[in-house]
């Protein structure tokens, strides 16, 4: 999708980071409804990396942030979150992206 990073921008993330951080991995979310394969409709993000058996303490803000920017160009269709979407991303991508555009004109101002 075109524009990614000024779209992810308007729609704001949010980070809650657990008392245990960083042995245990941070939440991201959307603040603002996002239309994606790999968000759910409360805005969690579904990242490879901040999975419990993929966290590594190494790991960073900014390798997430790297991730999330990652996943909105090239959503995740081996693990969606919402399978409605990624059935249309499958079989009408032109129509997949006209919906995430109206979605963004809509809800991330």
């Amino acid at each position: 999708m075109d524009n990614t990073w000024a779209a992810a921008h308007r729609a704001g993330s949010s980070r809650q980071f657990p008392s245990d951080y960083p042995f245990k991995p941070y939440k991201l979310s959307f603040v603002t409804r996002i239309y994606h394969v790999n968000v759910d409709d409360k805005g969690l993000v579904c990242l490879g990396t901040l999975k419990d058996e993929n966290w590594k303490p190494t790991l960073t803000v900014r390798d997430g942030l790297a991730e999330l920017f990652s996943l909105l160009t090239a959503p995740n269709l081996e693990a969606p979150i919402r399978n409605d979407l990624a059935d249309l991303y499958r079989s009408n991508q032109a129509k997949y992206i006209e919906n995430a555009r109206k979605e963004t004109k809509e809800y991330a101002k």
